[in-house]
């Protein structure tokens, strides 16, 4: 098989194994919409890159072991690059979450200081009679 329709075609699988797993993530809530729709166009463009290009004429440039080094670059670089998105992801989630709970802990501070004012006011007026 030449190199170039290998390439092809692993750049058809790349893309569908980047979808499936940019879906399944986003639902599972490993990652924000933001990112999955960025990652699923990145899938879908190397869909449409190994669906529509034609590279017959690199087979004179690619030798096989070149590629599956160059694969090999390419498909860590991707994974890393998604790897870190999910991170980021999850970090902004639980950042959003403090702040609600901070959010929270400042009402509930607020209502006890009204209601040790209240208490104050109270023990005053019976020590002042």
């Amino acid at each position: 098989m030449e190199p170039g329709f290998i390439l092809q075609i692993l750049m058809v699988i790349l893309g569908g194994v980047l979808f499936f797993v940019t879906t399944t993530s986003l639902a599972v809530k490993r990652i924000n919409e933001p990112f999955s729709l960025v990652w699923g166009v990145v899938s879908l463009v190397l869909v449409a890159a190994g669906v529509l290009l034609r590279p017959a004429g690199w087979n004179r440039y690619i030798s096989q072991i070149g590629l599956v080094l160059a694969l090999l670059v390419v498909c860590t670089m991707l994974f890393a690059a998604f790897f870190f998105s999910c991170i980021v992801s999850t970090l902004m989630r639980k950042t959003n979450e403090m702040a609600m709970q901070i959010s929270l802990l400042k009402q509930e501070n607020e209502e006890m200081k009204k209601a040790l004012e209240k208490v104050n006011g109270n023990e005053e007026d019976t020590v002042c009679n």
